[in-house]
């Protein structure tokens, strides 16, 4: 049985989420569909040093703040980003481009296995609409193929949400029912995050389609825990905080029972 790990939005923590896993049962990693795919030259000692720095430490403790303090108005949105006004992702804080998913995975966890991606598409988008930019058409059949190859114990990575399309008909979460996997849901606590969650959780139940749980990634109050689990019908299984030292974040945090004996 391998493990599909799918976001709530993107930028919400599922390559660090899926680096952990791996790091943590030696489960092999592909992520089937790569965008944003621009020339990225730099090498992974290049790239720890930029996971290792502190450069972000402002927006890092910014990130950290509850979504409650910024309800009640301790910290204006300017203020919370103030060198990441236009993009408050994960992958921003860290100063990190989509493009080097596989790159990330292959630093937190250097003993997993990578396999490639079918298809690597310049645009920051969703395939279909990446591929349509690049006059590409996606052969469902080619990713089927490469998914028969695909030994159980696999951490694959979905691109952005369940729901985003690949190509005509088919959309991530036909990708996840394919490919013989279990659902973990990683959101980022922010406003709005809930409904994305339910919305998530709904498609995926209806569909009939098995999910592990739920990872969360910010820091998030005991009463949204317990108001996300009453309406999901949902284990929240981890909470993950934002912090500088990725490194430490993946080896030091336990993986959940619940997400280790599926890939087992």
């Amino acid at each position: 049985m391998n493990v599909f790990v799918t976001g709530t939005d993107t930028g919400v923590g599922k390559t660090i989420v899926s680096a952990w896993i791996c790091q943590q049962t030696k489960a092999c990693y592909w992520k089937p569909f790569q965008t944003g795919c621009e020339e990225d030259s730099r090498s992974l000692s290049e790239l720890s040093k930029q996971i290792s720095s502190r450069e972000f430490e402002g927006a890092y403790e910014a990130q950290n703040r509850s979504v409650l303090d910024i309800y009640e108005g301790h910290w204006g949105e300017s203020q919370i980003f103030p060198k990441l006004h236009e993009d408050s992702s994960i992958e921003a804080t860290y100063k990190l481009p989509e493009e080097i998913d596989k790159k990330i995975v292959q630093l937190l966890s250097p003993e997993t296995t990578i396999i490639d991606e079918v298809y690597c598409l310049k645009a920051p988008l969703s395939p279909y609409n990446a591929a349509n930019l690049e006059n590409i058409k996606i052969n469902i059949d080619k990713v089927l193929e490469n998914i028969s190859n695909i030994k159980s114990n696999t951490v694959i990575e979905g691109t952005g949400g369940i729901l985003v399309p690949i190509c005509e008909n088919f959309q991530m979460i036909d990708l996840a029912q394919q490919t013989n996997s279990k659902v973990l849901i990683v959101a980022k606590s922010q406003l709005g995050f809930l409904n994305h969650i339910f919305l998530t959780v709904e498609i995926l139940k209806r569909k009939n389609i098995q999910i592990i749980g739920i990872v969360l990634v910010g820091k998030v109050e005991n009463f949204l825990i317990k108001t996300i689990e009453k309406f999901s019908k949902v284990k929240v299984l981890s909470i993950l905080p934002i912090m500088p030292d990725l490194f430490k974040l993946i080896s030091n945090t336990p993986l959940p029972r619940e997400i280790y004996e599926v890939l087992q």
